[in-house]
């Protein structure tokens, strides 16, 4: 039979506790449950008579008019049992950090399961009478107390939502390395290209590289193509850019004709981001929607500052290019979700001394590349001009492939592509 000892002589000190409403309801249930059929588990204390573990019982037993409890001593209990009562007593009293709680439950875990190889986590639980939870974020933590990068945290709270960000870091990486090690999407046909570490650029027409990609191969599409606005008129296109560059009306043609092949070559739900004319956006929202493309009708918007081509007094100065940004529609598929709060409207300015008449500044690009693909996946530029977008997606740990027809806007879109390896 345990021992027993007189309620007046157990000492303890409700201001230490971490719960400090005892439920009073919940007590006189356990009072009925221990006058019906008596006390299951003794109450806790020291040589000192302190008491560790046992409050509600103990208030059950006054409700009870009862002078004494059966007690444990602390010092006659088993490693484990006295492991738990000093891990509950610590915690009452706020005297461990999380580091110190994970490290004793993972230990008290560990001995639990040597003595019984079937233990659970509900089991560990139990004994140490905590919910389910606590056991399982401090087996978490104490997974993690040699990282320096979660350790750095003085709350539990902080410390598991640093380590859930961890193993999402590993998630990605791991995805990054499996489709590192897949070959890239690959053109049929011989084409003049020249190959980088991350992608391919091909000397051709847009149309002939597309059509040669293999179905649902492309992870992502940001592109620039000519917008036919017939640049010739502007006197300053003609003196610093047209020996290397047309925008003529003939790139509706083309790009009817490239639009469903665009649409065939994106996996299901990726996203697509496209420069247009602001003042033909009906004739690029209905050519991507023809195509199958889902399109946001309120387009982002670039704005780069301080013009650069003028017709002073005479026009307003441009400041600012527009995207149209879609997604493939595809039966069973959802639109792929952005993987990070994204503005619509970015300033960013233009970037100087320009390779070409087009160039837009790398951390533009990266704003739309980023939240809309993973490392390793692959960027597809049909119409690459100075090559800005494929070394953005370089820089970013993207593949790519891209198709620019000019030779000359060919060239300088290798060697500024070569500055990502150099």
């Amino acid at each position: 039979m345990p021992e027993e000892l007189l309620l007046d002589e157990i000492i303890f000190d409700d201001a230490e506790r971490i719960r400090q409403n005892l439920d009073p309801e919940g007590i006189r249930e356990l009072a009925l449950s221990i006058e019906a059929i008596g006390l299951l588990n003794p109450i806790i204390v020291n040589r000192q008579r302190r008491l560790l573990a046992g409050r509600r019982r103990f208030e059950a037993f006054k409700i009870l008019g009862r002078e004494s409890i059966p007690i444990n001593w602390f010092e006659d209990l088993d490693v484990i049992q006295q492991k738990i009562v000093e891990l509950d007593e610590n915690r009452k009293r706020k005297q461990l950090d999380w580091i110190e709680e994970a490290k004793a439950t993972d230990e008290i875990h560990k001995l639990l399961t040597e003595r019984n190889r079937y233990h659970r986590l509900e089991d560990t639980a139990k004994a140490m009478g905590v919910a389910l939870g606590v056991v399982s974020e401090d087996l978490t933590l104490a997974r993690s107390v040699d990282n320096p990068r979660i350790t750095t945290f003085t709350s539990k709270k902080a410390a598991l939502q640093a380590v859930k960000r961890e193993r999402e870091l590993d998630l990605v990486k791991e995805l990054a390395r499996r489709r590192g090690s897949s070959p890239i999407a690959e053109v049929t046909g011989d084409f003049p290209h020249h190959a980088f570490g991350r992608g391919t650029l091909y000397n051709a027409d847009a149309f002939d590289i597309v059509s040669s990609l293999p179905d649902n191969s492309i992870d992502l599409i940001v592109t620039d193509p000519p917008w036919g606005v017939n640049l010739e008129n502007s006197s300053q296109w003609v003196t610093k850019w047209l020996a290397s560059y047309t925008d003529g009306e003939a790139i509706f043609a083309l790009f009817s004709r490239l639009a469903p092949e665009l649409y065939r070559v994106m996996k299901p739900g990726a996203h697509i981001y496209l420069f247009f004319a602001i003042q033909d956006i009906s004739w690029w929202i209905d050519v991507l929607c023809n195509a199958g493309f889902g399109v946001r009708p309120r387009p982002l918007i670039w704005y780069k500052g301080a013009p650069s081509i003028t017709d002073t007094y005479t026009a307003f100065m441009p400041t600012y290019e527009a995207l149209l940004w879609g997604w493939k529609i595809a039966e069973g598929s959802a639109k792929r979700f952005l993987s990070r709060p994204t503005p619509e409207a970015f300033y960013v300015p233009r970037p100087p001394n320009p390779n070409h008449e087009n160039a837009k500044p790398i951390d533009l690009i990266t704003s739309f590349i980023e939240p809309s693909s993973e490392v390793n996946e692959i960027v597809l530029d049909p119409f690459a001009g100075g090559g800005s977008i494929l070394t953005a997606a370089a820089l970013v740990g993207r593949r790519f492939i891209g198709s620019e027809i000019d030779e000359i806007n060919y060239l300088k879109a290798c060697t500024l592509i070569a500055t990502t390896e150099a």
